[in-house]
């Protein structure tokens, strides 16, 4: 009797391994098909492991929705579901299914956590091949230009109208590289030349995860920022880095970069000496209550002024609004800044080449432009976005919502 208890066993659980196996390469052909890249499928001890990177959908729970929805469709026997988003090849994120994982269900206080050690998600994938490789391809991205500034009793408002396109690739996991070509088609600006065209943001950055869940990127490039309407750039290099507390919830970070001047605005690069030092620290909070944001930053920017910078903002699942303040030792201001998505919901499947629109249109209403108090400049690949996608609570909420409503 108890041989043939055993057998039964045996058959059962060679049975449901088979049956899981096929699952797995089942579901890594269907998100390799549905766009998703660095796709890696694992069944190990009643766990089915998952990494994923999207540059397919514009918003980020939408890849977790198409994941979800497949394992509920396969009726995966597996105790749990462990997933781990990607971003340039670096996971970000950890999100867990319970034992009843074909449903999609999950506790969204624990669920999804960015703490983890990232040397057990390379453990878990070090014999399994990624399919479907972010690597060595080209995005052309479009984005849209548009500044406005007050001006004088003739012209109350100043606007500059443009595309902006951008060519951006990855050559190795954590690396990216963006060259941008800036074109107006309306500038009405003062202090600004009668060109069309200027470089935009030319830059090759390295992101990396460190351990403590601190995650660090460096920047080498040309980096452009708008003062009195011209188009000037910075160059040289940015360091930033970022550790994360209460699963995410405070944020502590600094940024130090090493900079001169450079101008196009003669038709000619003008550059002056790399002599301009900044560095800041950080600190962000985000309340799940109300979905607000909370952040302050203090230091040397990129004028030389000492100043602060406090910021809110609320998120409206992909739209984001927000208020700000600044002052330095140059002068003060406020505005306020969103962010709207731009159709649409889900790009071509990634290939050697792809054009596409930006996955948002962000803009900035300083009150004072006279003062150029508190002013940076975008590397291209900001440290804060990342986080800002993964946070566990943003990405519980929004996931949960859309497991609802999977049939």
């Amino acid at each position: 009797m108890k041989k043939c208890l055993l057998v039964c066993l045996a058959f059962y659980w060679a049975v449901g391994s088979v049956f899981c196996q096929s699952n797995k390469d089942t579901l890594s052909m269907f998100l390799i098909e549905n766009g998703l890249e660095n796709v890696r499928c694992k069944y190990d001890n009643r766990v089915l492991y998952i990494s994923f990177e999207n540059n397919k959908f514009r918003w980020e729970p939408n890849a977790f929705a198409v994941v979800i929805s497949e394992i509920k469709k396969l009726s995966v026997a597996a105790d749990s579901v462990v997933i781990y988003p990607l971003s340039h090849c670096i996971p970000t994120a950890r999100l867990v299914l319970d034992s009843n994982a074909s449903t999609g269900s999950f506790d969204r206080e624990r669920a999804i956590t960015s703490h983890f050690d990232r040397r057990f998600y390379h453990l878990n994938f070090m014999d399994v091949n990624g399919g479907n490789s972010s690597l060595r391809k080209f995005d052309f991205v479009v984005y849209p230009h548009f500044r406005t500034q007050f001006g004088n009793y003739d012209r109350p408002i100043e606007t500059q109208i443009g595309l902006a396109p951008m060519l951006v690739t990855s050559l190795w996991p954590g690396m990216s590289l963006n060259l941008q070509v800036l074109f107006l088609f309306h500038n009405d600006m003062q202090g600004s030349s009668d060109r069309n065209i200027y470089p935009g943001l030319i830059s090759i950055n390295q992101l990396a995860r460190l351990p403590f869940d601190v995650y660090a990127d460096v920047s080498l490039g040309l980096f452009p920022f708008t003062r009195y309407g011209m188009n000037r750039h910075m160059y040289g290099t940015d360091v930033q880095l970022r550790k994360t507390f209460f699963n995410g919830k405070l944020t502590l970070g600094v940024n130090g970069s090493l900079t001169g001047f450079a101008s196009f605005e003669s038709g000619q690069l003008e550059y002056w000496n790399m002599d301009v030092f900044t560095g800041n620290l950080n600190l962000a909070f985000r309340s799940k209550v109300y979905d607000l944001w909370f952040k302050a930053s203090a230091g040397r920017f990129l004028f030389s002024d000492n100043g602060i910078r406090f910021d809110v903002s609320r998120e409206f699942k992909e739209v984001q609004v927000g208020f700000f303040f600044v002052a330095s030792t140059i002068g003060h201001s406020g505005g306020f800044n969103f962010k709207i998505p731009i159709v649409p919901k889900r790009y071509f499947n990634p290939s050697r080449f792809r054009i596409r629109p930006a996955n948002t249109f962000d803009w900035e209403f300083r009150a004072n432009t006279v003062h150029p108090c508190v002013v940076q400049y975008k590397t291209g690949n900001e440290i804060d976005n990342l986080l800002f996608n993964a946070n566990p609570d943003h990405l519980a909420k929004q996931v949960g919502d859309l497991i609802q409503n999977i049939r």
